[in-house]
């Protein structure tokens, strides 16, 4: 019976592997659109952007930041690897950031957004997340209507995070400035770690950029982010790994 069953076998199974085959040259979906992953996990992305509002109200009322704090009794350690989501357990964000990104159409709209730049790492999708389960996504129909896996991938990550960085500067623009109109006044910043499972301020910690960092210096932003890196990683070595 199994010998006479065997060619039909075999040309089902040619005929399903062809149909993925064709699936993915045409974009054909298989699974839930990116609408509907988005529609799934909107309950849970509800608790994190409460959240996320008492954070900035707890951080928009502290005074300057002047001594490093860490709670060494966390657990898990927070883990920040630049360009390495798989082993990090924390992402950084700036204040500015989280004030606007459930109204994105209003994000850089007056000009370049550098708070966000000094905080922000590349390729870290946190950013991006939480706008897309906002109140106002600003996906196009294509886009939302598109295969959903890598969605729901990005959105499982945001949820495990434990901890988030929240980076705030102290000053806009220096007051002193060389013969060739460039800052040379170093910029004090401060950085909040904070409890993602519980909203509380668990850790700060106060930076002195270069002034190369303000603008019009000659820091590229991915230059500032290693240089805040390299601070936050100094002030809370015994704690945290950041790098």
């Amino acid at each position: 019976m199994m010998k006479k069953y065997a060619p039909q076998a075999l040309v089902f199974g040619f005929l399903l592997l062809a149909l993925v085959r064709f699936g993915v040259r045409t974009g054909f979906q298989f699974g839930p659109t990116t609408r509907e992953v988005i529609e799934q996990y909107q309950s849970q992305y509800e608790s994190l952007h409460s959240t996320l509002e008492d954070v900035v109200s707890r951080i928009d009322g502290l005074t300057p930041v002047e001594e490093t704090k860490l709670d060494l009794t966390l657990d898990p350690k927070p883990v920040l690897i630049a360009g390495d989501a798989e082993r990090s357990n924390t992402s950084m964000i700036s204040l500015s950031y989280l004030k606007t990104y459930q109204t994105p159409d209003l994000n850089g709209s007056s000009g370049v957004d550098y708070e966000r730049q000094r905080f922000s790492i590349s390729g870290d999708d946190f950013q991006h997340t939480i706008v897309w389960m906002g109140d106002e996504n600003p996906m196009i129909s294509s886009a939302l209507e598109s295969d959903g896996s890598d969605m729901e991938k990005m959105l499982q990550k945001t949820l495990s995070l434990e901890y988030l960085i929240v980076g705030r500067s102290r000053e806009v623009k220096p007051s002193i400035y060389d013969e060739n109109g460039r800052p040379t006044e170093d910029l004090p910043c401060e950085v909040f770690l904070v409890s993602l499972k519980t909203g509380e301020i668990v850790g700060q910690a106060p930076l002195l950029l270069p002034a190369a960092a303000r603008p019009g210096g000659s820091m590229g932003p991915g230059e500032i982010v290693d240089e805040v890196i390299r601070q936050i990683s100094v002030a809370w070595n015994n704690g945290a790994v950041i790098e």
